[in-house]
């Protein structure tokens, strides 16, 4: 007999753990279960892939749960400092003994293929690999939260076959389990990449004394922005990275879509006049200058390649944090990271060929090259699939509303017509010479033609510096959503599919021009100091009032922290609860 659940949560990472505690603490009779295939809990924060030396970009404090504090005393992590990802991982375990969800956790669970019944259902096809079993499993609600970093992208190199007889070739996602076999043999390491991952590989390998060959694409994106954790430039003092796209005026001098109220006439004549654009540059000038300052890029032939290609305007969230314990630019200088510019030509045996005519000499070449964008799964029937979406699908959106939403976003934007010159890089173009459709989703979580079935929902294919604060609110969106307790009047009663759809163009199209250099910036929602107003677009669909602070100065100057949020479920509750006493008095 098939097994019948109320909702099923695909996905144990920061994003399935922050639904199911949030739906299980909304409707707690229901019936829930917890499917991931991995072999333990986290998502990216797994046991299997954390290696030595992996942190968090967020200091203690800021990369957690509402209403569960990282205490120093339970995580032996002191203020201030980031958090090694044995504790991260080690923190979500103790939440998921924390909310009570243990029993409703099935690791070793691979969701192959979900398929949508005649009865507004999905029927998930499940793989064990430890045993071989094959289960089905039916949901009247389906929660996909396996994020962005599930199936990885492996570049296709000539020679590979014969590189392989002599050396290794893996991805970032497989470093945790090489790591000792690498660093005690001192393997001769070449990683492939610009990305913060391939700064934590190299700095991994060079700390321990392996030579290290870093190899940046000349015909990808460059470098990421790397920051220290603590920043200060005009108007704000020094203060903690992290808080910055979380300071309402910050949002100011970011273009949004999505931005309803961010200063009213104010906002409107920053981005569309002349002047308030000028101001606007300024804004992010200083941010470019003072990260260059301080990383010292032109200090030395070597740390020169290191310096991003681009302001940091348009990377979102290709932005990272030096949090290591040792300089990692002294390292460069002193040749223990030899730094390529370069396309990888072909790989021979033990040998890395670059575009530049250098050979490499080469036992494991560590490939930092993404991920897809899609989930991983199948989805049947077909023509249900077509409508989830997901890029490689036709689009969703019909040609006229793409180029409604793309003249209204020029008219609104200006700046964004003026795109970094490689924005057209080979590589990013179908082979019409066409852009691939991103990820079509309404409010980045549901496909706007299956808004009116409340049966799927996708979290965590939305990137951002916040990673906790948006898993939070966007859990009980998705609550809300699947059970249909909105209160009324709200965006999501008033809207018909036709509005979601012209919406969901404007907010997707409107990534392909903001955040062209961020990695998949032009096919998933990536963004940094947009965070704040797509919260406030959710908390008004849920009638909770967006503005999180008391008096003017802390509404725009303070920092929005999770504590800010903790009380989300109660005022959720309290305004369906009214909506349907008026109802009923109705």
């Amino acid at each position: 007999m098939m097994e019948q659940v109320d909702v099923a949560i695909i996905g144990a990472g920061w994003h399935g753990i922050a639904a199911a505690k949030t739906y299980n603490a909304a409707y707690p009779s229901q019936k829930m279960v917890i499917l991931d295939g991995a072999s333990s809990i986290g998502g990216v924060w797994a046991k299997e892939r954390i290696y030595q030396g992996l942190k968090t970009n967020n200091v203690l404090g800021s990369y957690e749960f509402s209403d569960f504090p990282m205490s120093d005393e339970l995580f032996a992590v002191q203020r201030g400092q980031h958090i090694p990802g044995e504790v991260v991982h080690a923190y979500l375990a103790a939440s998921v003994e924390r909310f009570g969800l243990r029993d409703k956790i099935r690791l070793g669970s691979r969701v192959d293929r979900a398929e949508y019944t005649s009865d507004c259902r999905w029927v998930l096809s499940i793989f064990e690999p430890s045993t071989g079993a094959q289960k089905m499993l039916k949901t009247s609600k389906l929660i996909v939260a396996t994020g962005l970093t599930s199936r990885p992208i492996m570049p296709q190199f000539a020679g590979v076959d014969d590189f392989r007889a002599g050396s290794q070739l893996v991805h970032v996602h497989e470093f945790a389990s090489r790591e000792a076999e690498i660093v005690d043999a001192k393997k001769r390491v070449t990683v492939l990449g610009g990305s913060k991952s391939a700064w934590d590989v190299v700095y991994s390998c060079a700390s321990r004394g392996l030579d290290v060959n870093w190899v940046i694409r000349e015909s990808g994106f460059g470098p990421t922005w790397m920051a220290p954790a603590y920043v200060g430039w005009w108007p704000f003092t020094k203060r903690l990275l992290e808080s910055f796209p979380v300071t309402r005026l910050c949002s100011l001098f970011s273009p949004c879509a999505w931005n309803q109220e961010a200063g009213g006439t104010i906002y409107t004549w920053l981005h569309r006049s002349w002047l308030g654009r000028k101001i606007v540059d300024a804004f992010w000038a200083m941010m470019q200058l003072n990260l260059e300052m301080t990383n010292e890029y032109h200090g030395h032939p070597e740390t020169e390649k290191l310096r991003p290609w681009v302001s940091p305007f348009w990377v979102a969230t290709s932005l990272g944090i030096l949090n290591y314990p040792a300089d990692f630019f002294a390292l460069v200088r002193e040749g223990r990271i030899r730094v390529h510019v370069a396309d990888i030509d072909r790989l021979s045996r033990g040998r890395v060929h670059l575009s530049t005519s250098q050979e490499l000499d080469v036992d494991i070449l560590i490939c930092c090259t993404g991920w897809e964008e899609t989930s991983g799964i199948r989805f049947l029937p077909e023509h249900v699939s077509a409508k989830l979406g997901f890029p490689g699908s036709p689009d969703v959106i019909p040609k006229d509303l793409r180029e409604e939403a793309n003249q209204l976003i020029h008219e609104q934007f200006p700046k964004l017509q003026d795109q970094p010159p490689f924005s057209c890089r080979r590589g990013h173009a179908l082979p019409d010479g066409s852009s691939p459709a991103p990820l079509r989703l309404a409010r980045f979580m549901v496909p706007p033609a299956m808004f009116p079935d409340r049966s799927i929902v996708f979290l965590g294919y939305t990137k951002t510096l916040n990673t906790t604060l948006l898993a939070e609110v966007q859990a009980l969106w998705a609550t809300a959503f699947l059970n249909d307790k909105f209160p009324a009047p709200s965006p999501t009663t008033m809207m018909t599919v036709a509005d979601w759809t012209l919406e969901t163009a404007t907010h997707t199209e409107f990534g392909r021009w903001r955040s062209p250099r961020a990695n998949g910036g032009h096919r998933y929602p990536n963004f940094v100091f947009d965070i704040l107003p797509y919260l406030d677009l959710l908390l008004r669909d849920l009638g909770i009032c967006p503005r999180r602070k008391v008096g003017f100065w802390a509404h725009w100057m303070q920092p929005h922290g999770l504590s800010d949020y903790r009380s989300l479920i109660t005022e959720w509750r309290a305004g369906v609860g009214n909506t349907q006493e008026r109802q009923q008095m109705a």
